[in-house]
């Protein structure tokens, strides 16, 4: 990926620390807060002020580049916006993982086309789906048993 020509179809100049920022963002791929993003970006440029990576952030989201994921009672994370996918939440570790499914969104868009939710345009639907990895139900219970 060529991050100035990403930049630059964002509208946005190519300037050292937006190319920092962005490169971060896209080699973490674990949907950071904006302290896990600034505590790894300063690992290697510690010049950066913790305020302009926030600001950068902001630019990034207004221009689409990246997007905010929420989360219940976690902080606000960020990931850099690709393809289009809903988001599996593990609640026993607070991950976030990508969940691309072009079949479930059409069924979404399909169900509420036909709904016709009244003074309401969709522009967007994105599924946040909570649970936990298989195995740690099994775990939990093996804990409790001892």
């Amino acid at each position: 990926m060529n991050i100035p020509d990403v930049l630059k179809k964002a509208g946005l100049k190519c300037t050292t620390q937006r190319r920092i920022v962005l490169e971060a963002l896209i080699h973490l791929n674990n949907h950071p807060t904006a302290d896990e993003l600034t505590g790894y970006i300063h690992k290697t440029h510690p010049e950066i002020a913790q305020g302009t990576i926030y600001h950068i952030l902001g630019v990034f989201l207004e221009k689409g580049l990246a997007r905010n994921v929420m989360s219940d009672g976690l902080p606000l994370r960020y990931e850099f916006a690709v393809e289009k996918h809903h988001h599996l939440h593990f609640v026993d570790s607070g991950e976030i993982k990508d969940y691309p499914d072009p079949e479930l969104d059409r069924i979404l868009l399909s169900y509420f086309r036909d709904k016709g939710i009244s003074d309401f345009r969709i522009d967007d639907i994105e599924v946040h789906i909570k649970g936990r990895k298989k195995n740690s139900d099994t775990i939990r219970n093996k804990e409790k048993n001892k």
